[in-house]
């Protein structure tokens, strides 16, 4: 009973762990290429950054409702006829989310292998009048998108790599919005001068009928470097979940090895009793 018992252990503790591995293999794994994207998917090109200025001012005159002053600049043109491609990738600190994908669009299809531009910002980009939006899931049975935003708090940074540049964010502010909201999309609209950032995930898990707004406004590389990072995950529910069945397991372990060892030291006692018996006898 005891070794099936310590079976059961065993597998329970390779099936819990397998997520966590393969989670970590894929982290890995964006890193890779989120470092082959910034040396070699999109070197710096002058001719893409003015396609982005014209895409982020003519995406601006249709938020204030006036004239575009470019002709069209389509994602397929910015990307040299890769619209489909990652245009880079973010990274939030405080949360541990490393090289996660970029792509462009908010569809199912983009949200299910990464994070989103939604269309009608801008793209992320140097310079004034520029407020992108980055949109990712939350809840996914198999992958941890926006899943930890909702713990991030002011002051922290997060980094977009996009079209060979790094632009740094720190947060000033969170928000919940209703979608069905006829303002629900002013929010997402440059306000300004400022050069802004907005992260969107849904809200509340398992219902999903809100949005999450996570602002945050450029600052400079070396300042966002010298920001001090606090993790912000830490008692989050995936985490306290994962802690408490590693305590379990690790409960169940000491225990499998305690009754081992009782019995072991039960079985010497009785082959001793027996061995002094014999003796008695002869």
């Amino acid at each position: 009973m005891k070794w099936f018992f310590g079976t059961m252990v065993v597998l329970g503790a390779i099936i819990f762990f397998a997520p966590m591995i393969y989670e970590h293999q894929q982290a890995n794994q964006r890193m890779h290429l989120a470092e082959a994207y910034r040396k070699h998917l999109y070197p710096a090109d002058a001719k893409r950054d003015e396609l982005i200025r014209h895409y982020n001012a003519n995406a601006y005159a249709t938020q204030q409702h006036r004239v575009r002053p470019y002709h069209q600049v389509t994602i397929k043109q910015i990307m040299n006829g890769h619209p489909h491609a990652a245009i880079g990738n973010i990274t939030i600190p405080s949360i541990k989310l490393k090289g996660m994908p970029i792509y462009y669009g908010d569809s199912d299809r983009v949200l299910a292998k990464g994070t989103g531009v939604m269309p009608f910002t801008s793209l992320p980009a140097k310079g004034h009048y520029v407020t992108s939006s980055v949109t990712g899931h939350t809840g996914m049975a198999n992958k941890i998108f926006f899943d930890n935003i909702r713990y991030m708090k002011k002051g922290d940074v997060f980094y977009l790599d996009v079209f060979a540049h790094r632009l740094a964010y720190k947060v000033y502010r969170k928000q919940v919005i209703d979608p069905q909201s006829p303002d629900a999309v002013s929010h997402f609209y440059v306000q300004g001068r400022q050069n802004r950032a907005i992260l969107m995930t849904c809200t509340p898990i398992g219902i999903n009928d809100h949005r999450l707004l996570v602002y945050g406004k450029q600052v400079p590389i070396k300042e966002a470097e010298q920001t001090h990072t606090i993790p912000r995950d830490a008692f989050s529910p995936m985490n306290l979940w994962r802690d408490a069945i590693i305590l379990l397991l690790v409960l169940l372990l000491l225990w499998w090895l305690y009754r081992w060892y009782q019995d072991h030291r039960d079985k010497k006692r009785q082959q001793g009793a027996a061995t002094n018996t014999e003796e008695s006898a002869d």
